[in-house]
């Protein structure tokens, strides 16, 4: 049971619990309430005197963990005090972890008020993307919204935590900024690095598709690859690699956008979600076996081939024969292919992820000649694309021409407190795993 009173949530439920302090301590069963920012252990439903008290607080630790097809959670303090809690049913695991995870944070002030709407620049299933200016200093920002309706129909609603969270730890030159995050009782708003050039995708297949120069090619991979790595050295799995979530900045350098799909496994080496999209994913994951960072080397053999040869080397209608394909079959490769550039690619196509090549394996490969790695990093390499500063056109008029509003939706109950984000007030903590992820346009998951 959920309320939202005065701004304080409440939940409370039956749960099994654990005392980490001994390893001979067995599981028995409680009923637990989240209020007042601490979590209540009573021995029943109808104890009146709680066994145990269990502060919530922004240093809180809540790790999730899977031993065969039990849930669970632990709640670690600072001052060394450990308990873990389970149940039956995996989706109360997560409305648990979710609500943890929403006392972890403090809220900011900002709202759609603070915001002139100039256009609307990209839409999905769950919301929309909006070019906003911030009134107080005229600064430019996309603002991403998410209706909760739509993830509480679709049992997602705790992923735009994920992607949040992810988002505030993650900071580097080649990726999408947070700045700020805040909510109403029926949007979350996201509000991100405006990245003018619009997505790669439109540059290789829109209607004004262009051939890409090799040189231009080689540094977009480099500036992925290091961005890439950058995600692995904090623990994220990006998971989504493809045109659509690569942007242009107004430089002509590359940010990987949406974090949606990405994963947490700072603390587990390995996970086993099926997630993706379908040309994109590697044959570990198609097997249904646990994966790592491999699977975002292979994307990137992915995106390699399409951006050399203009398509993906795995493709076909239908689903079944497709994944037949890329988990037994080699690629093909036009005639006339380079020597080099087929041994880049097969490299990171490779079947076996233990097998499979990294950023860091191909630093001496020569698909990188003429290009100094080092500058790429410190962004001292000049592209060759330089995007056009008009807005329409590098975002799809079927947006643009969109009216510049906020919509109104179906208002939820309650609001969770952990979305609100300043990134001037915030610092990167670890982020734990919580749930399967967030469903994005054109992906896949089970």
């Amino acid at each position: 049971m959920t309320e939202n009173l005065n701004d304080s949530i409440t939940f409370s439920g039956p749960l099994k619990k654990r005392n980490n302090r001994s390893k001979l301590s067995v599981w028995s069963s409680c009923f637990c309430k989240l209020a007042d920012s601490k979590m209540i252990v009573f021995k029943n439903q109808s104890s009146t005197k709680p066994d145990q008290e269990i502060p919530i607080t922004s240093t809180t630790e809540i790790k999730v963990s899977q031993k065969d097809k039990s849930h669970r959670f632990t709640i670690t303090n600072t001052d060394g005090t450990s308990m873990s809690f389970t149940s039956d049913d995996s989706a109360i695991v997560c409305q648990w972890v979710l609500m943890f995870r929403s006392l972890s944070y403090q809220s900011n002030n900002l709202s759609m008020d603070s915001f002139e709407i100039i256009s609307v620049i990209g839409r999905g299933f769950y919301g929309k993307v909006m070019l906003c200016k911030l009134k107080k200093t005229g600064e430019q920002y996309a603002v991403k919204t998410v209706h909760k309706n739509k993830l509480i129909q679709s049992k997602k609603i705790y992923t735009i935590l994920r992607e949040r969270d992810i988002m505030a730890k993650a900071k580097n030159t080649f990726l999408v900024n947070l700045h700020y995050a805040f909510q109403t009782d029926t949007k979350f708003y996201l509000v991100l690095e405006y990245v003018p050039g619009g997505e790669l995708y439109r540059l290789i297949h829109g209607k004004k598709k262009q051939k890409l120069p090799f040189q231009q090619i080689q540094l977009y991979i480099a500036e992925i690859a290091y961005a890439l790595e950058y995600l692995h050295s904090i623990g994220i799995v990006y998971r989504d690699l493809k045109p659509e979530n690569i942007l242009i900045n107004k430089d002509g350098h590359i940010k990987l956008a949406d974090f949606g799909l990405s994963k947490d496994i700072f603390v587990e080496s390995t996970t086993a979600t099926f997630c993706g999209t379908p040309e994109y994913v590697a044959p570990e994951l198609v097997k249904r076996e646990q994966y790592s960072f491999s699977i975002d080397w292979w994307a990137l053999g992915i995106l390699t081939y399409e951006l050399l040869y203009g398509e993906v080397p795995f493709l076909c209608e239908n689903r079944a024969s497709l994944f037949n394909k890329i988990m037994y079959e080699r690629p093909d490769f036009p005639i006339g292919t380079e020597a080099v550039h087929r041994s880049f690619i097969l490299a990171l196509l490779e079947k076996d992820p233990n097998d499979r090549a990294t950023f860091a394996t191909l630093r001496n490969h020569q698909f990188w000649n003429g290009l100094n790695l080092d500058d790429v990093k410190e962004l001292r390499t000049t592209p060759i694309y330089i995007p056009s500063s008009k807005t329409e056109d590098n975002f799809d008029p079927a947006f643009t021409k969109e009216d510049p509003l906020d919509s109104i939706s179906t208002p939820v109950s309650g609001q969770f407190k952990g979305f609100s984000f300043n990134e001037m007030d915030h610092e990167p903590t670890s982020t734990e795993e919580m749930a399967p992820s967030i469903l994005s346009v054109g992906t896949i998951e089970s």
